[in-house]
């Protein structure tokens, strides 16, 4: 966010009011050892804010903030399988072109070599991994070609009990 805050001020603003724009920290884990170096107040559960750099910052902590629909978008990013599905299930997007943000976003931290521990595409696995055994065995077969559904049977023949 301070890259960010940064590079908006070198490009448009000549000289903005610095109080204008908040400082943000997001961290999967609460960050013990800051909070031992500065003092932080807990806003509301998974939320604080410190002093440090001259100003304000807000550190954000996904897992700890409170289950309830307005915090969807930081269980996004609380890596716990869960808790993402559950944001995923809450969270209502407010521009139609949010995916391509979110595409760009990750795709810039590949780029930068920051590794992805959680990505959109684990997401998308873990919940249909969720899903698949609640399906009718008709459903979860639905879309397979006949070649597909021919080695699947030669499969189940193979490892059908014997019963001679």
């Amino acid at each position: 966010m301070a890259e960010d805050y940064v590079n908006y001020r070198k490009a448009f603003a000549p000289e903005p009011d610095p109080q204008a724009f908040g400082l943000y920290a997001v961290t999967t884990r609460r960050p013990r050892a800051l909070f031992e170096l500065v003092t932080a107040t807990e806003v509301m559960p998974g939320v604080y804010r410190l002093a440090a750099i001259g100003r304000t910052v807000t550190v954000v902590v996904p897992l700890a903030v409170a289950l309830v629909p307005r915090n969807a978008l930081w269980e996004l990013f609380s890596a716990e399988d869960e808790r993402v599905a559950e944001g995923a299930r809450n969270f209502r997007w407010q521009a139609a072109d949010h995916l391509p943000i979110l595409n760009e976003l990750y795709q810039r931290y590949r780029d930068a070599g920051v590794r992805m521990s959680y990505s959109i595409e684990d997401f998308r696995r873990g919940v249909a991994l969720e899903m698949l055994p609640k399906l009718p065995s008709e459903e979860r077969l639905r879309g397979l070609s006949i070649e597909e559904l021919d080695r699947l049977r030669a499969l189940l023949d193979r490892d059908a009990p014997d019963t001679d």
